[in-house]
């Protein structure tokens, strides 16, 4: 009987052997026809010797049947041959006395197999507008893959920062699926080496009669970008989203493949699952920077990998429910409380669903916590109904948000506190700009409604100078002030920079008195954004180790970061140059050094001691 040996591939092995591990899917299939060859070459023998005991009374029958079992058993050795060269590739062992008996357990065997493979197939979602997130992606059998991307603005022209590795001197086609185009599109293809030096661009128009365009890249090509502009004057982008972009020639548009929270659940309504992202939490969970100097750092090991899923947010949980064709609309409500109040704002969270739709992603949810639900229609005579109601936990070690148009946003809570309890979430958020001055952002109908509505931001920190803003790109109802610090140590040195960080930790106290959540931002959300999450931690008691992980979780939101060489590392010098200039102040630990920095600035105890009662929490709930 064959004897499987399981193997998960990687998505670097993937990259590296895709064509050999189609041909072995292929071969482990011939193996499947093998053994069903084998099996009519059996009951061919046994056909064989019931016509040669009457061959007295049949020899044209026997003859026949030798024929027929002589045919089979031929198929059934050209099969095996395949096999084998396919179990060389995917540690298939074939038994040579494969028995019809073991054929059964055998195609068992190989068919789970096959299932282990094509999972390992599907890789990262080409996501060049880096606006909607589900993690997708597709890759068929025959030698080529394909990757859903997203287009979805509001602007007659916008381009992506995000990078997708391509091939040199290959083709690649990117085309468009069941949605109409209202009006030509020009859709551009950014080439760069692997320096990132542009190389060229190529232009195409795309349109309802056309909606796909075939290029082919330079031969030292190494990354892609794409940028989208509306031909007529005026005229927005529309808000297209069903792109495909695979290499070869034009395919018919594939239906993605969805990830639900991870390849482990695919399809499952998950009841209990952990909400972050694998390399976000085996960065947070595996390094240690305590007792360390600043010349190394851990997270490009980490954030450099390449995913199927966006790094800079957490997965969804996925409810399901039985779809109900009696209703005229959905609403499904999410509640940290059992009683689901629907006109409590603050504990229960309202989604719009889609009629005929059963099933709903559900983002930036607190980890470490139990949250019911319930979805509710109208029927066609106006009766409210319920359709299902249910619960779920999360758990996880970090909150990284998807919000709509925007990128590197998070949650401050999460981090532990030294035995005296965890930060909690749901109170001061980090990110970048909320309105695009060139960090390539842009907060979308959808983004406001997620920070307004069910994030509850209602204050608006800009750390940025000079941006001309006098109200929150949030809304009107949202608070909204300007300090325009400096950062880093040259920042914490200056009078006017101390001014601004002793009157935005009195504003921190005062709103979080009534607990109203708080945003704070500057461009990409990196160097004043850090330097202000760097002394809030640290006054909350926050270790030196997790304060630098937060600093650094930044990578996991620019691909264009690399190993050990990153723009936001722990060890950048401006990092390191702050935290020794924290060092010369008094005090054990670093919490006690940023203490006393904020108190010879005017930062009263009684400010200090406040944010840490509002902050912190006795659990990590």
């Amino acid at each position: 009987m064959a004897k499987v040996k399981k193997r998960l591939l990687t998505e670097e092995a993937f990259e590296k052997y895709s064509g050999e591990i189609v041909k072995a899917i292929q071969g482990i299939n011939s193996l499947t026809y093998a053994e069903q060859a084998q099996l009519a070459a059996s009951e061919a023998n046994k056909s064989k010797l019931a016509a040669e005991t009457k061959a007295g009374e049949a020899g044209a029958s026997a003859t026949n049947a030798k024929a027929n079992a002589e045919d089979a058993k031929k198929s059934a050795e050209d099969a095996k041959k395949s096999a084998e060269a396919a179990a060389k590739i995917v540690d298939v062992g074939v038994d040579p006395t494969l028995s019809v008996e073991g054929a059964a357990a055998d195609s068992k065997a190989v068919g789970e197999t096959i299932g282990e493979l094509k999972k390992a197939l599907y890789i990262k979602t080409y996501n060049i507008f880096d606006v909607d997130f589900l993690p997708r992606a597709f890759i068929s059998l025959d030698g080529t893959h394909a990757g859903e991307i997203y287009l979805d603005n509001n602007d007659n022209y916008s381009a992506t920062n995000e990078t997708i590795e391509a091939l040199g001197n290959a083709k690649y086609t990117i085309s468009n699926g069941n949605e109409s185009i209202p009006y030509p599109l020009n859709l551009s293809v950014v080439l760069y080496d692997n320096n990132m030096k542009y190389l060229g661009v190529l232009t195409y128009v795309i349109e309802n009669r056309k909606k796909y365009f075939t290029f082919t890249t330079l031969s030292n090509t190494k990354y892609l970008r794409f940028m989208c502009r509306a031909t007529g004057k005026g005229a927005d982008i529309p808000n297209i989203k069903k792109w495909q972009l695979n290499e070869g020639d034009v395919r018919p548009y594939l239906k993605p493949y969805e990830f639900y929270i991870s390849s482990n659940y695919i399809g499952e309504e998950l009841t209990n699952a952990d909400i972050t992202n694998p390399q976000v939490k085996n960065f947070i969970e595996n390094v240690d920077y305590s007792g360390q100097d600043y010349t190394i750092t851990h997270v490009g090991k980490y954030s450099a990998p390449p995913a199927y899923y966006r790094k800079d947010c957490c997965f969804p949980m996925v409810v399901k429910w039985k779809s109900n064709n009696e209703v005229k609309n959905q609403i499904l409500y999410i509640s940290k409380t059992s009683s689901i109040n629907i006109l409590d704002n603050v504990n229960t969270k309202q989604y719009d669903v889609a009629c005929g739709t059963s099933v709903f992603c559900v983002y930036n949810l607190i980890p470490n916590k139990k949250y019911y639900y319930k979805i509710c229609g109208i029927d066609f005579h106006n009766n409210p109904i319920i359709i299902k109601e249910d619960s779920f936990t999360t758990s996880g070690n970090s909150r990284m948000l998807n919000i709509d148009g925007l990128k590197n946003v998070r949650d401050l809570g999460g981090w532990s506190v030294g035995g005296n309890g965890f930060v909690k979430y749901g109170l001061l958020f980090r990110g970048c700009e909320l309105d695009d001055t060139g960090g390539s952002v842009g907060l979308t109908s959808e983004g406001k409604k997620e920070l307004f509505e069910r994030i509850g931001i209602r204050v608006d920190i800009d750390l940025r100078t000079n941006v001309g803003n006098t109200k929150s790109p949030i809304g009107a109802r949202v608070e909204y002030s300007c300090y325009p610090i400096e950062p880093y140590d040259v920042g914490l040195k200056k009078s006017t920079t101390q001014l601004l960080i002793k009157s935005i930790f009195e504003l921190i106290e005062n709103k979080l008195s009534t607990g109203t959540p708080i945003y704070f931002h500057c461009q990409g959300g990196r160097d004043r954004t850090g330097t202000l999450a760097f002394l809030v931690l640290g006054t909350l008691g926050v270790s030196e180790s997790d304060i630098a992980k937060d600093y650094e979780l930044t990578e996991f939101a620019y691909s264009n970061y690399l190993p050990d060489s990153p723009n936001t590392s722990r060890k950048w010098q401006q990092y390191v140059d702050m935290v020794n200039y924290i060092k010369a102040f008094e005090g054990e630990t670093i919490s006690d050094k940023i203490i006393g920095y904020l108190l010879s600035i005017g930062v009263s105890q009684i400010t200090i001691d406040n944010i840490k009662t509002y902050m912190i929490s006795n659990s990590s709930l």
